[in-house]
């Protein structure tokens, strides 16, 4: 049996445990922490712009509080992390708590704003000499999710393995 799971928190252990039970079952299996393409083609739009900027923030905004930061951002701030360079060179410091969150030792910065009435909103702004590059996924409705979905069951049904990450079968 193959299975499209949306988890939107889970631990790197989870998945390894998954994943070695996958595979000696030869069950395909795909564990997205998210299923919205629009999250997903943020991300990699994200990873291309940051080898062309010395600066990035991420800013999330919510209509109620949650966990900040959320699954979305602490993603992006992974995926560019990975990259091995060092951001905001030029204000590494934590002491203002207004500047926001470092999320990792490479300098990424996160922010959070929570007022109702905002729709749920993860924005990565990038900047360099002279220019800024914001990038910005909205989410109005869950609806969104539906259709990373059939994307999923599609390609689910074609492995043996677990695969995590939507953005992996797109």
């Amino acid at each position: 049996m193959r299975s499209v799971v949306y988890v939107p928190r889970i631990s790197i252990d989870a998945v390894a445990a998954l994943s070695a039970f996958c595979e000696k079952a030869s069950m395909g299996c795909l564990v997205a922490p998210t299923l919205s393409v629009g999250s997903v083609l943020l991300q990699q739009a994200a990873i291309s712009a940051s080898f062309h900027y010395n600066n990035v923030e991420i800013v999330e905004s919510r209509p109620n509080a949650s966990d900040f930061p959320t699954p979305d951002a602490i993603q992006i701030a992974n995926n560019l992390s990975n990259l091995g360079q060092l951001y905001n060179r030029e204000d590494l410091s934590t002491d203002v708590v207004a500047r926001g969150q470092v999320l990792g030792e490479d300098g990424v910065r996160f922010r959070s704003l929570v007022l109702p009435g905002l729709p749920s909103s993860t924005t990565v702004h990038f900047s360099g000499s002279g220019e800024v590059c914001t990038l910005r996924h909205d989410i109005t409705d869950v609806q969104c999710l539906m259709p990373g979905l059939p994307i999923a069951i599609r390609k689910v049904v074609h492995l043996k393995n677990l695969v995590y990450g939507l953005e992996k079968l797109l």
